[in-house]
């Protein structure tokens, strides 16, 4: 109502003007009419936009623009009387009057009355619809960089504006789910709530804000989550023998960054190029893999070996047992197995050798030896005796390298 009310008021303020100019006085031709209605114009940001008003039979009368949510009149004639630099007016000395509207601002939006001054006066109104792409708004969002404890709640915001109002959506930078009640692809909210938040929730999140307008501005807010280290090793035992390599691996967790590192008997352990023992570190977000890998195994390597894992919020160790593998022991002297009993008839031969190569023991004992010399074959009970000889040489020996593996495991 106060819009037509200031419509009416600048439309007296135009007959004043007219009558200044020497009437208004009626068209031979007959009264004024618009040909066609001002169509609605959308436009972006610091774009151009006009509005056409085609006069039929305009004669002596004026055309006027006003712009009502401003409460300002824009021009009579091709005479501006606002002081906003934006507004031209153009008339082809025919029947169009042309308003055009620079470098559009957000308040240039509005509803805009072309206006002839008639009794009663004529009107028509074309509406200006002014499209904002969307921009977030930092400091009524999340920070950048937002942190929780394992295991407690978080809530992430975005607050953007632009016309039209812009909608918000959530997603992972690297396109996992989100578990918002469900795990989700994408989040459709201002806010992404986090319940009882694990460690893999963990990641970037982006906030995208999109009106249909482009661009569609994102921001990116990235999730801490704090909690004790934990390690897992690939096995608690390893056996090796002397003079080989052996490696050790332990996967530990923790955030923030832990301190990590070797103990072998109570003792830490650096990275040694010139001596045997090599540590290695593999970092990959809150997960690390350590490595321990000793070559040319000797004797005070064998033991008990932990990976230890500390940060601001606790402690984690494993344990890997090295030892000594049955290659590792000291060789041993064992009998060799008998050969099997000769036949009655024919006795053990050896091999002698000379200048022309072996010659068969046998020939050479009947070439050398008189019959009557050569000694009888072994009996059966000299046999048995000789084995059972053996075996206990066997389980003695069998005894000791049992003895000295549990030696080493204690």
């Amino acid at each position: 109502m106060a819009t037509r009310l200031l419509a009416r008021c600048y439309s007296a303020v135009l007959a004043a003007s007219l009558l200044t100019a020497g009437g208004c006085g009626r068209s031979p031709l007959g009264r004024p009419s618009f040909a066609v209605p001002i169509d609605n114009q959308t436009v972006s940001l610091h774009r151009d936009v006009t509005l056409a008003c085609v006069v039929h039979q305009l004669g002596e009368h004026k055309v006027a623009w006003l712009h009502l949510d401003r409460q300002s009149l824009i021009s009579i004639g091709e005479r501006l009387i606002t002081q906003l630099p934006q507004f031209t007016v153009h008339h082809d000395r025919q029947k169009t009057w042309t308003l055009k509207i620079r470098n559009v601002k957000k308040e240039d939006g509005g509803v805009y009355m072309c206006q002839v001054n008639t009794e009663p006066m004529l009107t028509q109104e074309g509406t200006v619809t002014v499209v904002v792409p969307p921009i977030i708004v930092d400091n009524r969002s999340s920070p950048s960089e937002v942190t929780v404890h394992e295991g407690k709640s978080v809530r992430l915001t975005c607050h953007a504006e632009g016309q039209p109002a812009p909608a918000i959506s959530w997603r992972r930078e690297d396109n996992r789910p989100i578990y918002v009640n469900r795990p989700v692809l994408r989040h459709n909210s201002s806010s992404l709530e986090l319940k009882h938040v694990s460690r893999k929730a963990m990641g970037a999140y982006l906030c995208i804000a999109n009106n249909g307008v482009p661009p569609s501005p994102s921001k990116m807010i990235t999730l801490k989550v704090k909690f004790p280290p934990s390690i897992r090793v690939e096995t608690q035992l390893l056996g090796a023998p002397v003079g080989s390599s052996v490696r050790m691996v332990c996967h530990a967790e923790a955030a923030p960054n832990a301190m990590h590192y070797w103990e072998h008997e109570d003792k830490i352990l650096l990275h040694n190029a010139a001596r045997t023992h090599h540590i290695e570190e593999i970092v990959n977000g809150f997960r690390t893999t350590m490595t321990l890998t000793i070559e040319r195994l000797s004797e005070p390597d064998f033991g008990l070996y932990k990976c230890v894992s500390k940060n601001p919020f606790g402690e984690a160790e494993e344990t890997i047992r090295v030892y000594a593998t049955r290659a590792a022991e000291r060789p041993l002297t064992t009998p060799p197995r008998p050969p099997p009993p000769a036949p009655a008839d024919r006795r053990p031969q050896r091999q002698h050798y000379n200048r022309d190569g072996p010659r068969d023991s046998a020939e050479r004992a009947r070439s050398e030896t008189p019959e009557s010399s050569q000694l009888p074959p072994p009996s059966a009970g000299a046999h048995r005796s000789t084995e059972l000889a053996i075996g206990a040489a066997l389980l003695a020996t069998a005894t000791v390298q049992l003895s000295r593996t549990l030696t080493r495991w204690h």
